[in-house]
């Protein structure tokens, strides 16, 4: 049999990416204000910043 060479560290990597997504479309459906334009450049400039 052929072993795998899956990276189990695409595995967290994706599974993080999950969460965050669901995160994001939980709070989107609390607050319809959340997922704008404007919001998105704040949080990306606020990111680049630290």
């Amino acid at each position: 049999m052929k072993k795998s060479n899956r990276n189990p560290a695409l595995f967290r990597e994706m599974g993080m990416i999950g969460a965050i997504l669901l995160l994001c479309l939980f709070v989107q459906i609390r607050n319809s204000n959340f997922f704008t334009w404007e919001n998105v450049d704040d949080v990306l400039t606020n990111t680049a910043i630290l």
